[in-house]
């Protein structure tokens, strides 16, 4: 990804399910760790790709499901939560999360034409984030990707790339 070449001169807060432009005025949409607090994603993505112009594309982060943390939470019976935890208590407890076949699901029923999915260590809050990171980072190198990422990252395209 670029740096911008100039400062962001305008800010709009909106309702994501409710986009306040005009359709097809947007080339790239952003939604970081957005979806998985949605009402109703289907809702969100659609507006999304309604604002995108002809050969816009949307760029979602989500937590990645099958994180091998989670996977171990599983097998050894305890719980899977998705969220933050701060070092006491679990917060920020996510409505839904979507495996990579489900993203592409999703798209696709909204008319996206093209997806790719790539997995990544994003940075965490919490108290024990040099530790979190620094264990994925060598446990990426033990097991396969969508198992090794802690975030899954999805570039979807309105025309066929």
């Amino acid at each position: 990804m670029q740096k911008p070449q100039s400062k962001v001169l305008n800010f709009v807060q909106a309702d994501a399910h409710y986009l306040p432009f005009k359709s097809s005025c947007i080339s790239r949409v952003f939604l970081f760790d957005l979806m998985q607090y949605f009402i109703s994603p289907y809702q969100c993505v659609c507006e999304a790709y309604r604002v995108l112009t002809h050969k816009g594309q949307a760029i979602i982060s989500t937590q990645n499901p099958v994180h091998w943390r989670r996977v171990l939470r599983a097998i050894f019976g305890k719980p899977v939560i998705l969220g933050n935890w701060n070092g006491k208590t679990w917060t920020d407890q996510h409505l839904q999360c979507w495996t990579e076949a489900e993203m592409r699901l999703l798209l696709h029923k909204v008319g996206f034409k093209h997806t790719e999915i790539y997995y990544k260590i994003l940075p965490t809050r919490g108290q024990d984030k040099r530790t979190h990171i620094s264990l994925d980072k060598f446990v990426q190198h033990l097991v396969s990707r969508p198992l090794a990422g802690r975030n899954m990252i999805t570039t979807a395209w309105k025309y066929m790339k």
